[in-house]
């Protein structure tokens, strides 16, 4: 993969765990303390500056009450 379509991918991945942080009515303060991180990180990965791993990425969504929908089944985090 090029890295400007990792850098697309994520920067789409920052938008939607912002988008769905807000939905949640929590603030990058709360959910990086649910999560275990800084602030700071919490800011650079909803800016597309901080690139992720999947344990960190289910930490998100599990805090954020999401689920993962994969081939039309759904998995609860």
């Amino acid at each position: 993969m090029e890295l400007e379509d990792k850098i697309i991918l994520r920067n789409q991945l920052a938008l939607l765990i912002r988008h769905l942080r807000e939905l949640n009515g929590i603030s990058q303060e709360v959910l990086a303390n649910k999560i275990g991180i800084k602030e700071h990180t919490m800011i650079r990965i909803e800016q597309g500056k901080f690139s992720i791993n999947a344990e960190l990425l289910l930490l998100i969504l599990k805090n954020l009450e999401c689920t993962i929908l994969a081939k039309g089944k759904e998995f609860k985090i």
